[in-house]
């Protein structure tokens, strides 16, 4: 359920220019699958524009 994410964990994960808090992803796994996620969504945005 994307309304359960934080709007500053949205915004991390649209600034292109942040680096993946990798102790963050260890610690939550399931960020890293969300992380991950809208990564491969942006890529496909990307490929498409």
């Amino acid at each position: 359920d994307l309304t359960q994410i934080p709007d500053s964990f949205k915004q991390h994960i649209m600034d292109r220019s942040s680096v993946f808090d990798v102790a963050s992803a260890i610690n939550n796994p399931h960020r890293a699958i969300l992380h991950r996620t809208m990564k491969n969504l942006l890529s496909i945005v990307k490929q498409a524009g």
